[in-house]
Parts: structure tokens; sequence; C-alpha cells
């Protein structure tokens, strides 16, 4: 199995021994083993909330620039499963979710304004409905709680 592409004539062996050095310990493992291991880490790290777009793109365009067709290959098959695939469907779901969260969220902090009676402006008002931070939004929120006027709500 050519695992190394580029340089013909490294291949790896069909087990390798694999040392825990905390332990001392060692173990015989397939080769095999060890590749599901690292494109499973691989995946994860691509699938991960705190990676960018823009990132997980660039991270794509390496991995297909630089890998092995054995390594795509192992990718491309750990993609098709449930666990790392999301389908168009699913991410418009969850973006129609965040959207909805973010558009109740601005309900309330405009329905708490208007209950407390701070009157907020007409620009206040859009910066709320026009806002998709959610933690913004809470923030807003806690302080329309407590608030003497709108603009305390808005003070930056």
């Amino acid at each position: 199995m050519d695992l190394v592409a580029g340089i013909p004539g490294i291949t790896l062996p069909d087990q390798v021994t694999v040392s825990i050095i905390p332990t001392g310990m060692s173990a015989v493992v397939p080769v095999q083993c060890l590749a599901d291991i690292l494109a499973r880490r691989v995946l994860d790290a691509k699938a991960s909330p705190e990676v960018s777009e823009a990132d997980r793109s660039r991270m794509t365009a390496s991995i297909l620039r630089l890998a092995s067709d054995a390594v795509r290959h192992l990718l491309e098959a750990m993609m098709t499963t449930s666990e790392y695939q999301k389908t168009f469907v699913e991410k418009i779901h969850d973006q129609g979710i965040a959207e909805g969260e973010a558009k109740g969220k601005a309900e309330d902090v405009l329905k708490l304004l208007d209950a407390r009676r701070l009157a907020p402006s007409k620009d206040q008002r859009q910066q709320v409905t026009s806002c998709t931070d959610t933690a913004q939004l809470d923030l807003w929120f806690d302080r329309a709680i407590t608030a003497g006027t709108a603009a305390e709500v808005f003070a930056d």
C-alpha cells in the first residue's frame, strides 16, 4: 500500500508497533487503524464549530493538494458517513434555526423595551431587528431589564 504520494517505492507495512510514552507500553497496530484515526482527527478539525468557513476551505484545499491518493480516498469515504456529512438541506435548516433564534430574541428585546416604556428610537429598533448576533441580543435584553432609558440599553 503506497501511502506516500510522489515518492516511489516508499510503502508502509501492514502493521506497526506503537509505543505509549507515559506508560512505557507498546502494541502492534494495523496501519489502516492508524490511518483511520488520523483521518478522523482531520475531519473532526474540519467539522469543529470554532473553524470558520474560510479556514475550512483552506484546510480542504491543502488536504487535496498535499495528501496522497490513498489518504484522499480514505478521507472522501469517511466524509460520506453521516457523522461528517451535512447535506445542503441540513445546512440550510441549521441556518434557518439560527436566524429564527435571533429573530425571536430581537422581538423579546423590543417587547421588553416597549413594556418598560423605554421608547427606543427608530434607529435603535432597526439595530435590534437587523442584529443576528444572539449574544448581543442577550446583552441588550439583560440591560433592558434594569435600564432607565433606551440609550442605556444600547450604550457600548
